[in-house]
């Protein structure tokens, strides 16, 4: 009687462990570092300047204007209107542009008549025009960016006003001068003030090189921060009918924010209504 013999197999062996492979992916923002310097490499600018936080550092070269006003383009359209971080980055690129252009040369060269047969006047007038259009383009930038800045620090200060008021409306005592909380009201007054006179500032010196006229919605920011509403709404109002396509929901937005802070509910009411129809919350289904 012969039984079957079993041969035990021999242990399957373990399995090797790969070590995982890690590839370093760049970051956007890396490559974009990466390709602005090699522009202002080839523009003549600096050959490797340092971007922090979406705004140039200082270099020992000048870098090119045309590259400085496509970097101010490109954080002008991608900032957060209430991020204070990107508003500084499009205040400091607005401010390099702006440092870039000899605005004494500038204005010599558009001052002279034209004379279509000096090859070399025509072509320093051409680029004195591109300069102002440049130049343009970074006051409206800044102008902006300091009216949103404004908009954050007056918030800020209303805020912690009506925290104080609120706490002294249910007993508790106000905050003594030096404590933490008194001084961060007086920060935030101070910070206010601070953001207003630099809007000014920044109008001002738009006006120099532009009418109020071409830019009637940094006019309206301007008397709303200082509290001239019914000029603002004017100012915007006057904007809005130079467009020629839809007007966008943050115009739209904004125009319905002054109503209803002069108290014209009647017309803010209409307003609101056409908000909801032009840019509704959500489309029904197809059918």
């Amino acid at each position: 009687n012969l039984k079957p013999t079993f041969i035990p197999r021999a242990a399957a062996p373990a399995a090797a462990t790969v070590a995982p492979v890690t590839v370093a992916v760049p970051s956007v923002a890396s490559r974009y570092t990466s390709l602005l310097a090699a522009l202002l490499k080839e523009s003549g600018g600096s050959p490797a300047p340092a971007v922090s936080g979406g705004s140039l550092a200082p270099s020992s070269k000048p870098p090119a204007l045309p590259v400085l006003s496509l970097h101010l383009g490109h954080l002008d359209a991608l900032a957060a209107r209430n991020d204070a971080s990107a508003l500084a980055s499009v205040l400091a690129a607005a401010e390099a542009v702006v440092a870039e252009i000899d605005v004494t040369k500038m204005a010599a060269a558009l001052a002279v008549a034209a004379d279509l047969e000096d090859a070399a006047l025509t072509k320093e007038k051409e680029g004195a025009e591109g300069d102002k259009k440049a130049l343009l383009v970074a006051l409206r930038a800044k102008a902006l960016a300091l009216a949103d800045l404004h908009k954050l620090a007056a918030a800020a200060a209303t805020t912690a006003a009506a925290t104080t008021t609120a706490a002294s409306g249910i007993g508790v005592a106000a905050p003594q001068s030096g404590t933490p909380a008194a001084e961060s009201g007086k920060s935030g007054k101070s910070e206010s003030a601070s953001a207003l006179s630099a809007l000014d500032a920044a109008i001002s010196a738009l006006h120099r090189w532009g009418a109020p006229s071409e830019h009637p919605k940094i006019c309206a920011a301007g008397h709303a921060a200082h509290g001239r509403h019914a000029l603002a709404l004017a100012a915007l109002d006057e904007a809005l009918g130079k467009e020629k396509g839809v007007p966008t929901k943050a115009d739209v937005e904004a125009r319905l924010a002054l109503l209803r802070t002069l108290g014209w509910e009647h017309l803010a009411t209409g307003v609101e209504a056409q908000l909801l129809l032009s840019y509704p919350k959500a489309y029904p289904p197809g059918f």
